[in-house]
């Protein structure tokens, strides 16, 4: 029953689509028939092979009490169960940050308050209609279109040519067509020269002629003082550089900037319309954007998307390992400490004949709490020195798939170090007041 009422959150944080009927298929009831037989077997072998490898003699005489022994298994569970914990804990923090710097990390450009609108089709054939009758009302900025989404450009070629190329130089630059205000309309700084723009026609692409903007990172490959004026020869185009805009992600953040050139392209040959509305007025615009599209197209739907809603989007899949960390640390840390509160209690019973006797000596309560607690605090912090390491190498191998990424720092063990700590203290505190509190008569009457 628990299952059945878990598919639902399981399948939402996952993301996957598991039926509730999967569960008595005849795969999966013998699947968790044989988890079941191996867990049994797994935890039964140990106290089996304890017990049938105790002496007859021994255990007459009372000389087999399980209480009396090291109990090193015991103890290498509870690290075992710590470390694990601990690797989680701070695997969950690393990538709730890097989530974090994902989503509020600048972008090169405004991502809030765009739109975007695939041009289907023939649509595309609309856009003076559209950007006219769009364009009359005030919540509406600047429009432009693209031939990619502006946010997932993948395009690329080699061939790019400038004078003074040094011949043998191989280099793939990102490329994609766009029309009017693009820069503008997508809140990307210029950093030297200008953008496309309705005021200069000659921009456009005509035969084999088009002027370009690149990218800062390609400005620096080229390595010139001067880039705004200078000739560039790329994808069978030829013209000028009339602009050099500040580097933008293109790509989701997790990919290097790549050099890139844009030239401005005729809206026939653009698929995609991107639409800066005014702080506040989404509402509104969108409103008198669906009207004027009826109007003008209705036969077909007007389907629109906002930029920050997809780029959130783009990593579900970061989100989803996330909350799935966070869940088994929940799960990791329960495990360990009922581990830790059952050797507690062992060692409790175990050392109930010392306790009495330091009492008898004088050892007030609080002494002894603290002394419960030191000692398995040990437990802890050997659980700590073998993660630690541990999940460092762990975490920057991970961050290494992200061209950017956020680095690690102190704060992160330390909030580890915190909660394993404070965990193990408050699951052993009881046992501790417990024998601390005992009448020392009856703990050396245990014996």
């Amino acid at each position: 029953m628990a299952v059945l009422a878990l598919i639902s959150p399981f399948n939402l944080i996952s993301g996957k689509d598991i039926e509730p009927s999967e569960l008595f298929s005849a795969e999966y009831i013998l699947g968790a028939l044989a988890v079941l037989l191996f867990t049994t077997l797994l935890a039964g072998s140990y106290p089996a092979l304890y017990l049938s490898g105790m002496k007859p003699d021994a255990a007459i005489r009372d000389q087999a009490d399980p209480r009396k022994g090291s109990g090193l298994l015991r103890k290498i569970l509870v690290v075992f169960q710590f470390s694990l914990a601990v690797l989680l804990i701070t695997g969950a923090l690393v990538a709730s940050r890097q989530l974090n710097y994902m989503r509020s990390a600048e972008l090169g450009f405004d991502k809030t308050n765009l739109v975007h609108i695939q041009l289907r089709g023939n649509l595309n054939r609309e856009y003076g209609v559209l950007k006219k009758e769009f364009m009359r009302d005030p919540d509406i900025v600047s429009m432009t279109a693209s031939a990619e989404p502006p946010y997932r450009i993948g395009s690329n070629s080699a061939g790019i040519r400038w004078e003074g190329k040094d011949p043998e130089q191989s280099l793939l630059v990102s490329f994609t067509g766009v029309h009017d205000d693009f820069t503008q309309a997508m809140g990307i700084t210029m950093q030297a020269g200008r953008g496309f723009s309705e005021e200069y026609p000659g921009d456009m692409v005509r035969d084999t002629v088009a002027n370009f903007i690149i990218n800062r990172t390609l400005a620096g490959i080229i390595g010139k003082e001067e880039i705004v004026g200078m000739e560039l020869r790329f994808l069978g185009l030829s013209g000028q550089v009339v602009g050099v805009m500040e580097d933008f992600h293109f790509q989701p953040l997790g990919n290097s900037i790549e050099p890139m050139a844009l030239a401005p392209l005729p809206a026939e040959r653009l698929q995609h319309m991107i639409v800066r509305v005014a702080p506040g007025g989404r509402e509104g615009a969108l409103g008198f954007m669906e009207e004027k599209w009826n109007e003008l197209l209705p036969q077909y739907p007007f389907e629109y998307e906002f930029v920050d809603g997809v780029i959130d989007d783009m990593y579900r899949s970061e989100e989803r390992m996330a909350s799935l960390l966070k869940i088994f640390t929940l799960v990791a840390m329960v495990i360990a400490s009922l581990g830790l509160f059952a050797l507690a209690s062992f060692t409790a019973e175990k050392r109930a004949r010392e306790i009495g006797i330091r009492k008898i000596m004088g050892a007030m309560q609080p002494r002894i709490v603290m002394m419960v607690i030191r000692d398995f605090s040990m437990y802890v912090l050997i659980s700590l020195l073998i993660a630690l390491p541990a999940v460092w190498f762990i975490a920057r191998w991970w961050l290494n798939e992200f061209s950017f990424r956020i680095t690690l720092q102190a704060d992160l063990f330390l909030i580890t170090s915190l909660i394993t700590v404070l965990v193990a203290v408050l699951t052993v505190l009881y046992h501790a007041v417990r024998i601390a509190g005992t009448n020392p008569v009856e703990a050396l009457r245990y014996e």
